[in-house]
């Protein structure tokens, strides 16, 4: 059940593309901004989760060097 209520202020041109894209989507203003919220929280939330591995991966200390090394030393490695 919806209980809060936001206002948000746009300007008129971004309002008149928004009545529209609803009116074609058959969605109130309410909705499509209540769409947005959601997809904007499940970005940032995927964001911060990527950079949490990207950390994660940055303390393996694992070796980095040109690529053309590393295939080389991978191919060496495993007898390829």
């Amino acid at each position: 059940m919806l209980s809060k209520r936001v206002q948000v202020l746009i300007d008129e041109k971004e309002y008149k593309r928004l009545k529209e894209l609803g009116k074609r989507s058959h969605k109130s203003l309410g909705e499509i901004f209540r769409e947005a919220a959601l997809l904007y929280g499940e970005r940032l939330v995927s964001r911060m989760q990527r950079l949490k591995v990207v950390e994660q991966m940055a303390r393996l200390k694992a070796p980095v060097d040109d690529w053309a090394k590393m295939e080389k030393g991978i191919i060496r490695a495993h007898g390829r």
